[in-house]
């Protein structure tokens, strides 16, 4: 009579051990499935945009939005920011999608930026946004030569396009990247554009492309604790502040933004 019972503990041991170890397997595939998933739609919608297929683009940001707004989100670790930033992309995809007479420019931009963040979800390794480190680095010489030749127009044409190209990379880098060094890369670019305009500082103006261009390589290929160093002093008491402070009202409307968004995508 024992044996029959160890054989049933048994029995029943081993079905429970299948299926929590099969209910772990396919939460760990849906997991990883889903974000898949949303990178090849968001790379479908952004080939329409540029074959110019905007009917076609939309129908497909539909499928992509109603996906990501009922998502379980939680299993994938996704931070308040991170989650807001994605729905964001859709958002202004969206917009750019429903205007009158949609602006090619921006309606590509738009596009580019929903594909590098999506795609940041599912290759952490080789993203997309990695491609700008050349770009980037190219503006901030072409800032270099202005303020040699103490052009001040071209020092802020030139500044404008590195803000240009960072902000298309700033969504992935939100999901690729800590909230530490968003904060302080973004620090850095305000002081560069607050320095070519009204009035220019040339030195102020270089010392911030130094202390970006060395950023830059740990930005994009790690480690990042050496984006903060570089950083420094740079961090004053009231620039911290003032982020912590901005950082704390963010993270309350990306809720209520959230919540929003939700209910509008939801049926």
């Amino acid at each position: 009579m024992w044996k029959r019972w160890i054989g049933l503990l048994v029995i029943l041991w081993s079905s429970f051990f299948i299926l929590h170890s099969y209910g772990s397997e396919s939460a760990f595939a849906m997991e990883q499935t889903q974000p898949m998933q949303w990178a090849r739609q968001a790379e479908r919608v952004y080939q329409l945009v540029q074959r110019g297929d905007l009917l076609a683009a939309r129908d497909a940001l539909t499928v992509l939005s109603r996906s990501f707004s009922r998502a379980n989100l939680s299993p994938l670790g996704l931070s308040v920011e991170q989650i807001r930033t994605l729905s964001q992309t859709l958002v202004e995809m969206e917009q750019e999608l429903n205007r009158v007479r949609p602006n090619p420019t921006t309606l590509m931009a738009a596009a580019l930026r929903m594909r590098m963040a999506f795609d940041a979800l599912t290759h952490p390794n080789q993203p997309l946004w990695r491609q700008y480190y050349s770009v980037l680095q190219r503006d901030l010489t072409a800032i270099d030569r202005a303020i040699n030749t103490g052009n001040q127009v071209r020092a802020r044409m030139a500044v404008d396009a590195l803000l240009n190209h960072y902000r298309l990379i700033r969504p992935a880098i939100v999901i690729s990247r800590t909230p530490t060094t968003v904060t302080k890369v973004d620090s850095v670019l305000a002081f560069l554009r607050n320095q070519s305009r009204p009035t220019w500082n040339p030195a102020l103006l270089r010392d911030g492309v130094s202390r970006l261009r060395e950023m830059l390589n740990p930005l994009f290929y790690g480690p990042e604790e050496q984006v903060t160093a570089v950083y420094g002093e740079w961090d004053m008491p009231i620039v911290s502040f003032m982020l912590m402070v901005g950082g704390v009202i963010v993270s309350v409307l990306t809720y209520v933004g959230w919540k929003k968004y939700r209910a509008v995508h939801l049926p």
